[in-house]
Order: structure tokens, then sequence, then C-alpha cells
């Protein structure tokens, strides 16, 4: 997950008090998009998660709703349940019906949900919140349809069988040569007479194409 990526890159970001502004929290405003803010006391959750969504190409709200919490719920894909990576906007009850909060879960209790966030006490912490303030969790990528797990099955599938049928040949070459390199192939033969040690390295060296095309197979088909 890219944008998880980025934003555990950010953790320890901070304010600076009194009458400086923190580079790095500007520097968050300014990869969201909104580089119009020039300074650290302005709510920044939505710019440290639209920093992240941005960096890593994935869609963001409108530019001037990127500021707020729960402009989020607009964007990705609904997800029932807390997963790691999602977005997750919280109520902001102290602060009136229209305030959020907006971070990335990275874990959750039965009453309570961790997240990854900007302007958790004015730094990039992890809080936790509890789930009675979560408005909805959203899944910052598009999910896969059928049609393009069916693609992408299709693919697997072909790729599978273009490896397996390439060790196939290698065996069976492998097996010829060295048949031919140990009989002379017949009367009359003028297969090359290679030493033993050498003979044996190379069937060594088949085999391991073998078994890393079968292994290579395995894992398409687990993956899939």
């Amino acid at each position: 997950m890219r944008w998880m990526e980025l934003a555990w890159a950010e953790q320890g970001v901070c304010e600076i008090k009194g009458p400086e502004h923190s580079p790095a929290v500007l520097a968050l405003f300014k990869r969201s998009g909104r580089s119009d803010v020039t300074n650290d006391e302005t709510a920044w959750c939505g710019a440290f998660v639209g920093a992240c969504l941005a960096g890593a190409g994935l869609p963001m709200p409108p530019l001037e709703q990127r500021l707020m919490g729960r402009a989020y719920l607009k964007i990705g894909t609904p997800v029932e349940q807390p997963r790691v990576g999602a977005m997750v906007v919280l109520s902001r009850d102290d602060a009136g019906p229209h305030a959020g909060h907006v971070g990335f879960v990275t874990g959750w209790t039965e009453t309570h949900v961790a997240v990854l966030g900007g302007n958790q006490s004015d730094a990039v912490t992890v809080a936790h919140f509890p789930r009675s303030q979560v408005l909805g969790y959203r899944w910052p990528e598009p999910e896969h349809s059928a049609e393009d797990l069916a693609g992408l099955g299709s693919r697997i599938v072909t790729e599978a069988q273009r490896v397996g049928g390439d060790a196939v040949r290698m065996a069976r070459d492998g097996a010829v040569a060295a048949g031919a390199l140990v009989t002379g192939a017949g009367a009359g033969a003028t297969a090359p007479k290679l030493p033993g040690g050498q003979l044996v390295e190379t069937a060594q060296g088949l085999m391991g194409a073998v078994k890393t095309a079968q292994a290579f197979v395995l894992f398409c088909w687990s993956s899939w």
C-alpha cells in the first residue's frame, strides 16, 4: 500500500509553536494541492491524508473540500469494517456537527480504532478514538470488479501455462541431452563426451529450472 508507506514516513512531523510555521506541515498542504495555506494553525488532517493519496496517484476530494475530514467519505470504496490502510472519518462533536477528522486505520479493538493521522496533538501520530465516533471507512483504491478478477486470472493462467510449457520442454531436452552424453546416442553418434562433473552440473541446472517454474505456477494459482 503505497499510501501507507508515505503516511508512515511522515510520522513525527509536527507544528512549530509560536509565529514560525513547520515547513513539513506546509509541504503537506502543498502536496495535497492546497499551497495557498501558508500556516500550520489551519487544521491539516485532510492535508496529511490528501498528500499521501496524491503521492500514490489516488483520487482525492475536490480541491475546495480537501481539508475537510468529512469530504473523504465521498471518495474511495466504502467498507463496512475497519481494515488496515483504510481511511477512517470520525466525528468531532466538540467542533460542531459538520466537523470531522480523517486518518488511516492501523488497528482496532472492540471499542477503539487506532488512527495514523495528521494534526493529532499537533503532529502526525497514532491515536486511539472510540469507534462510536466513526462515520465511515473508505478504501482508497477501487474494489476489483468480477471482470477485473477474471482478466487477472486469465493472465495468470496464460503465464503459468507458458512457464510450465517451457519447463516441460527444458526437462525433455535435458533428458535427451543427458541420454546422448551417457550412451553416445547409439552407433555413429558424435555427441561430445563431457566430464562426469559437468554432466551432473547440467542435470542439476535443469532440475533447478523445472523447480523454479513449478514454484511459479503454484504461486500464481494460490494468488489467483
